[in-house]
């Protein structure tokens, strides 16, 4: 359950900072 909304975060993290950067450049 734990591992799941880690990954989940990890994920929208991730997203996150790549439409950051994205947005950035």
């Amino acid at each position: 359950m734990y591992d799941n909304m880690f990954a989940l975060t990890k994920k929208d993290t991730t997203d996150f900072l790549v439409f950051f950067f994205s947005f950035c450049l």
